[in-house]
Formats: structure tokens, sequence, C-alpha cells
């Protein structure tokens, strides 16, 4: 399902957040000001001291004055404030995608975007951000994004066969594929129709830009392969980080999926 925009002049915002979700995770430990927090990006652990709904992932990174992420359905973004300790996050903006798997997440997401919009104070110990609201109390535990080193240039003309997402493996018969054509352009069989897309990547960030199908269509007639297509092309444009080896090649998501890849034979 694509995702529809509450306001057509915030899609540079909202994709500027996806793809601050993994800057700067490898930054020293914070001081206190905007500036150190600049540049980092985190996992949420605790929601106002409870777990979060299985099977979900919340985001955020700070990036240049901005805040955002991924609130487990939606995208969002927005402003923040941060001096020696305090901080504020305002004018948050988000998609408008409705998920109604897994159980509660869209209560979750609500709940989550009105403690951060209550944020006035954090405090970073190691590798773990505590926010609080102005009467001291803990609203968020987030923990800080891993990062791998990764060189772009590796990824140019390498070809990969699909594996798994989230450990489902493809439809049997079909077949998924990526090859990257040069550093912004890339191109694949998505299990039925053939695809081309933009993507940017630096460092072991990724994002797919823009996507193309083009192909016969009488394949989706197959209600598994159009899921199936559905499920692949949608989680590429979540991506946002990589893991690359001679044998391998995974892709993170803002959602939490795992995309797994080898090499083409």
């Amino acid at each position: 399902m694509r995702r529809t925009l509450v306001n057509v002049g915030i899609i540079v915002g909202l994709s500027l957040m996806l793809a601050a979700l993994s800057a700067g995770c490898g930054a020293s430990a914070l001081s206190g000001d905007q500036a150190s927090l600049d540049g980092s990006g985190w996992i949420l652990a605790k929601l106002m001291g409870d777990d979060l709904v299985p099977g979900t992932q919340i985001t955020v990174a700070f990036e240049e004055g901005r805040a955002g992420g991924f609130a487990g359905c939606n995208a969002y973004g927005g402003a923040y404030e941060a001096d020696d300790g305090t901080l504020s996050v305002s004018a948050l903006e988000m998609t408008a995608q409705a998920c109604v798997a897994p159980q509660g997440v869209m209560e979750q997401e609500a709940a989550y975007l009105a403690a951060l919009q209550q944020a006035a104070a954090y405090k970073v110990t190691g590798n773990q951000l505590e926010i609080e609201d102005d009467a001291g109390g803990l609203l968020l535990v987030l923990a800080r994004k891993a990062r791998a080193e990764m060189d772009p240039a590796d990824l140019l003309h390498t070809e990969w066969q699909f594996v798994s997402l989230n450990g489902a493996s493809p439809v049997e018969g079909s077949s998924i594929t990526l090859a990257f054509l040069d550093d912004s352009h890339a191109t694949g069989m998505a299990g039925c129709r053939e695809y081309a897309a933009t993507y940017e990547a630096s460092g072991d960030e990724i994002r797919f830009l823009s996507q193309a199908m083009s192909g016969d269509e009488t394949c989706l007639a197959d209600e598994a392969l159009y899921r199936q297509e559905g499920q692949y092309t949608d989680a590429l444009t979540w991506a946002t980080n990589y893991r690359l080896s001679e044998e391998r090649l995974e892709i993170d998501t803002a959602r939490g999926e795992l995309l797994v890849f080898e090499p083409l034979p």
C-alpha cells in the first residue's frame, strides 16, 4: 500500500527524516546541547515504562534542528531545540497510513508522538537516551542505533538474488533480484514484473527514492505474486541501512524489516 502524505509540502522533510534515521549513530556520548544531539539516531526501547508492541519498531533521529523517524506505522518529522539538557520537539508532520496489525500499533504510535511532544529534558548515558517531561517523569528510553563501516562504491555493478524478508522466502518458482547499475540506479525483478529504481547511498545508509514497474502484468492475477511484489517494493521504499559482504547483502528498513540477498548466480 502506498503511503499518502498529509501535505505535499512535507514530502522532502519526511524524506530527510527517513534518511536521518541512520545518521551519526556512532557519535560520542552527548554533552547536552543541540550540537551534540545532531547526527544521532535512536531506537525506542521503553514507552512510558512499557515494552513496545511485539513486531513493531519506533525510531528517532536528530539532524540539523529536525527530529523525525518512524513511529510504528507512519514516518514523522518536526523541529527540535536542545540546550544544556533541555529538549523540545514541535510542529510534527507525518504520513497518513493506517495500520491494522500488529494489534495496538496505532494506539502505541499516538502515545509515542504525544510523549515526544511532551519532552522537556534529556540525558545520555553511554548508548542510552532518556527523555523526560517537565515534571521529571520518564517518557522514553531509547538505544543508540548500531552502525556498520560501509563503502557505497562496493555496491556498484553487483547483482543479488533475494533470499528472505523477515525470514520469509520468496513464493516458490518466483525470482526477485536487485542489481546496482551505477551510483544512483538499480534494477531487478520483483517476482512478477521488472522494476527500475533510483537510490542514494552514503556510508551504511541507503534510500530508494523512486521505483517504476514494467513488463507483462498477467502474472499479477496470481494473488501470491501480487502480494509478494507489493511487500518487496514497499519494503525498499522504507530502506535506511545496509550491510555488505562478498556472500550477503542485508538491507534494514525503518519499520524494522530485514531484506536478505545472496549473489546472483
